[in-house]
């Protein structure tokens, strides 16, 4: 068991880390980041988004 990337980056988000701390990962990975706030049953949370270039790779879990 473990925390997932997501939720980790909007745990620093929401502790004050600033999103430039993240331009070197950015830069390295060609990855890209979605950040926005919701709120459900009265609780705001953060919610990150790791986007990743699209590739060629062909993603098919459907069951056979």
């Amino acid at each position: 068991m473990g925390a997932s990337v997501d939720l980790i980056l909007a745990a620093f988000r929401d502790a004050g880390a600033h999103v430039d701390a993240l331009e070197p990962v950015t830069e390295a990975l060609s990855a890209a980041y979605r950040i926005d706030e919701t709120e459900k049953a009265g609780i705001a949370a953060t919610i990150v988004d790791v986007v990743l270039p699209d590739d060629d790779h062909v993603h098919d879990h459907a069951e056979t």
